[in-house]
């Protein structure tokens, strides 16, 4: 059975916002970049300059070496018990995802998808404020040896890269059978209270009773006052919209805000763990009232997910076919 709850991550503290993979680039100290011949090799790794070409475009030891440290700021005991035959697979492994993005770019390219300067700002400045600020950003960075344009452009690349896959998403059918189908087996999930709302996140009581000050008082319309005021990436950009949610998608906090609210009423400071929200409950839609009509949207993106999770490795074995690759020795298992 599919996981029917969309927004999963709110409670985990995402509220629709977006996990780039820049920000662990940064998390854990330099970066190694030791060249052959010269230094001692990081993690005693003695690679090629170049380890992988895509349509005689190269993929460099470098990146490889700043994928290992990713990887290794996210376990406790990073690579220390690792044996070289393990440490040898992770790197074969790192270079076939590097090379499986490079075919991704390369057909971004080929699709034409394109990303302006602004949306790179716009995720560059969302990843700031995550880490404290520009000043406390930058302290890292600098730490890191990373440079911003480094990190904006991996910025730029995943964006392409959810837009070329989110391009072959929706290009895949579901009937309205299927459709059906779904929702008669999953009715225990969908058939339930749902409110659809706004919010405005901001990080102390004092701004969030000055926004409300200038909703109730200037009239400021609460989109409005999203757009201008709340942190939350994912939704500022809409107005603070959340779409249709059920009790439990949230944290408890706003749950309980959410019920005591009438359609249109407009929430005081409500404090959780990712700082103070204001809220504005725009409709409900009762689980007896409720038909397969207005889950459709829902149910349709559920099973291309579902679908596009059994077709995405043909997929990629496709483009691996059609691009021109190559790997060295060291990289190849």
């Amino acid at each position: 059975m599919l996981n029917t709850n969309s927004n999963a991550g709110r409670r985990s503290g995402r509220f629709w916002g977006v996990v780039l993979f820049g920000t662990v680039v940064i998390g854990g100290g330099v970066l190694y970049a030791a060249t052959r011949g010269g230094a001692a090799a990081p993690y005693g790794l003695d690679l090629p300059r170049v380890v992988a070409k895509v349509d005689r475009e190269p993929i460099t030891r470098d990146m490889v070496y700043r994928r290992l440290r990713q990887y290794e700021t996210m376990t406790p005991e990073g690579f220390k018990d690792q044996s070289p035959d393990a440490m040898k697979k992770r790197v074969a492994d790192i270079a076939q995802t590097l090379i499986q993005q490079r075919l991704i770019q390369n057909e971004a390219v080929r699709l034409k998808v394109s990303v302006i300067d602004a949306e790179v700002q716009e995720q560059y400045e969302a990843t700031q404020a995550r880490f404290g600020g520009p000043a406390e950003f930058a302290k890292r960075l600098e730490a890191s040896g990373t440079e911003p344009q480094t990190l904006k452009g991996d910025i730029r690349d995943y964006i392409a890269l959810q837009r070329v896959t989110l391009a072959m998403q929706e290009a895949i059918p579901v009937s309205e059978d299927e459709v059906a189908a779904f929702f008669e087996q999953n009715k225990g999930e969908f058939l339930k209270d749902a409110a659809r709302a706004r919010h405005i996140l901001v990080d102390s009581e004092e701004q969030a009773r000055e926004v409300l000050r200038a909703i109730n008082d200037e009239h400021v319309e609460f989109a409005e006052a999203a757009k201008k005021s709340s942190k939350d990436e994912g939704s500022k950009g809409e107005g603070g919209e959340l779409g249709w949610f059920t009790k439990g998608q949230m944290v408890p906090e706003f749950d309980q805000a959410v019920s005591a609210l009438k359609i249109g009423e407009i929430s005081a400071p409500v404090k959780t763990q990712f700082g103070y929200h204001i809220i504005q409950i725009e409709e409900r839609r009762a689980a007896a009232s409720q038909t397969v009509a207005d889950h459709r949207d829902h149910i349709v993106h559920l099973l291309r997910e579902q679908k596009w999770q059994a077709q995405r490795q043909a997929w990629l074995d496709q483009l691996l076919q059609q691009g021109k690759v190559w790997k060295a020795p060291e990289v190849t298992l």
